[in-house]
């Protein structure tokens, strides 16, 4: 997990997304207040599904990143009563749609 800015390289990285240079810095996990996580779909115990690369639960699931707080972004349509779960899967503290923002996960 690298910072950018404006003006900062790109560069082609997993599936041909572009992404920060590998050399760009490292973001600390101290100074995170937040992690927004795109999701296909979450459902209301705040789990989600995601786009398949497990990038965010192998994030998530790291001691130094575990206590910061989650907030999934699912269109409304998108949030679910129960979606199937793998032991690896990481709650998300937070749901939020279009239409409303719930919290999840204490």
């Amino acid at each position: 997990w690298h910072s950018w800015q404006v003006g900062d390289r790109w560069v082609p990285g997993a599936f041909g997304i572009i992404e920060p240079h590998p050399d760009s810095p490292q973001i600390a996990p101290e100074t995170v207040d937040l992690i927004l996580v795109p999701a296909v779909a979450c459902d209301q115990r705040g789990y989600r599904l995601g786009y398949g690369g497990g990038f965010y639960d192998r994030l998530l699931s790291q001691p130094q990143w575990r206590e910061i707080p989650t907030l999934g972004i699912v269109f409304e349509f998108a949030y679910l009563a129960e979606l199937p779960i793998e032991p690896w899967d990481c709650p998300l503290t937070g749901v939020c749609t279009e239409a409303r923002w719930v919290k999840t996960h204490p």
